[in-house]
């Protein structure tokens, strides 16, 4: 995580979430783990099966969209789509989507700019 922050802010930023992740995970924990039912922990290890099964689906139906998202994107300018954010390059908003939007212009008119 450190190697990937820009600066020392957003590295700060990033480490205070991930603590402030697991003093949250400390809190519920205790609710879900009761002395009750230990050893084995039924009602923690079923709660814990469906989150992470929630994550899970949560995580393929975003992963389908990325897909579709990229071959609507793909087949509407008849450029091939590799990496981006795919909101700044359906916006136009950023400099990756104004770059990306006169790439898809000058493939449509034959031009390049500044020829």
């Amino acid at each position: 995580m450190a190697l990937t922050a820009r600066d020392s802010e957003e590295r700060a930023l990033a480490m205070a979430m991930v603590i402030m992740g697991a003093n949250t995970a400390g809190i519920y924990g205790a609710q879900i783990f009761r002395g009750d039912d230990s050893p084995r922990y039924r009602r923690g290890f079923s709660i814990n099966i469906a989150v992470l099964a929630l994550a899970v689906g949560l995580a393929t139906i975003r992963y389908l969209d990325d897909i579709f998202r990229r071959r609507r994107l793909s087949k509407a300018s008849d450029l091939p789509i590799r990496g981006g954010n795919l909101e700044e390059l359906d916006a136009g908003s950023s400099s990756v989507g104004r770059v990306a939007k006169e790439g898809v212009d000058a493939a449509k008119t034959g031009h390049t700019k500044g020829a």
